[in-house]
This record gives structure tokens, C-alpha cells and sequence, in this order.
């Protein structure tokens, strides 16, 4: 009956705090881009403490995406995850400003909201100090007036994990 009490004591000693896990800093590589003539959407990183004793820390990517015009809507939100740049075009007119090595959809945010998030687990090693990895959001909004494709991107985001 005494052990509960004590059980329970140690997993909340064992989740992470916000000093254990690395922090993420971030520099702005290449501006956003509207060829939809929408408000920019903006990204943000952060590293947070998980649930998880395995992986005890996540970066999550939070993705706002304006509303815009009556008749241009959102379709898809995207993440590219990268290391070099580049300069791809999409859609529109803009550029996606990485060479993407991976392309994660982000969920539809809640109803009435705007921002989606996506969480990627961060291995609980010492070796993901120093990784440098590009990341850039697109909002893909359709015209159902003109029938066009519009993609929008954030600014392109070089992130570095530090101690």
C-alpha cells in the first residue's frame, strides 16, 4: 500500500524539466514569401520536456497560417526538413529555400484555430548537440474562383541544437 505513494514519487522525479533538454536557437537563412497575396505564415521551433522516459524531449513546429479571401482556401500545410539550401520553385512564384530530406504534413488545426503543431521526438543522446538542420513551412491554398494553386512559405529557419 506504501509503495504507490513512493512508485508514483520516483516517475514524477524521472520526467525531464526544461534545463535537462538542449535548447534549440534559431537564425532567420531566407525570407517568407505570399504568392497568394495572404498574411505570411510563421514557424516556430522549440525543444520541451516529453512524457516519455525513452525520448524525454521533443521539438514541436507550430505552424500559423492566416485566414484569407472568401475564396482562397487552405488545402495541405507542409514542414521541410533539410540541411543545404536551395532554391526550388513552387507554385505561385515562391521558392522553397532548402533541399528538403524530409516533408511532414502538419495536422488541420483545431476548429476555429490556426496554428498546427507538429512533435518530433529528440533521441535523449548527447550526439544530437552541434546538429544544424534547415526548416521551412508552406501553406498550399487553393482559388476556387481562378482555380489556381497558391503556395506561401515561412522564412526558411537554420536550427542548431546547443548544450
Amino acid at each position: 500500500m506504501k509503495l504507490l505513494p513512493l512508485f508514483a514519487g520516483a516517475v514524477v522525479l524521472a520526467l525531464p524539466t526544461p534545463s535537462q533538454c538542449p535548447s534549440l536557437s534559431s537564425s532567420t537563412a531566407a525570407p517568407a514569401c505570399s504568392s497568394s497575396g495572404a498574411p505570411l505564415p510563421t514557424l516556430k521551433a522549440s525543444v520541451q520536456p516529453s512524457p516519455s522516459l525513452s525520448q524525454p524531449c521533443k521539438v514541436v513546429f507550430e505552424l500559423f497560417a492566416p485566414p484569407f479571401c472568401c475564396n482562397i482556401f487552405i488545402s495541405s500545410r507542409l514542414l521541410a526538413l533539410g540541411v543545404d539550401t536551395a532554391s526550388l520553385p513552387l507554385p505561385g512564384g515562391c521558392k522553397l529555400n532548402l533541399l528538403p530530406l524530409a516533408v511532414l504534413a502538419f495536422p488541420a488545426p483545431s476548429v476555429g484555430g490556426n496554428t498546427s503543431k507538429i512533435e518530433i521526438p529528440l533521441p535523449a543522446t548527447p550526439s544530437t548537440i552541434g546538429i544544424t538542420v534547415l526548416a521551412e513551412a508552406a501553406v498550399v491554398r487553393f482559388d476556387t474562383i481562378a482555380f489556381t494553386t497558391y503556395v506561401d512559405t515561412t522564412d526558411t529557419q537554420k536550427l542548431a541544437i546547443t548544450p
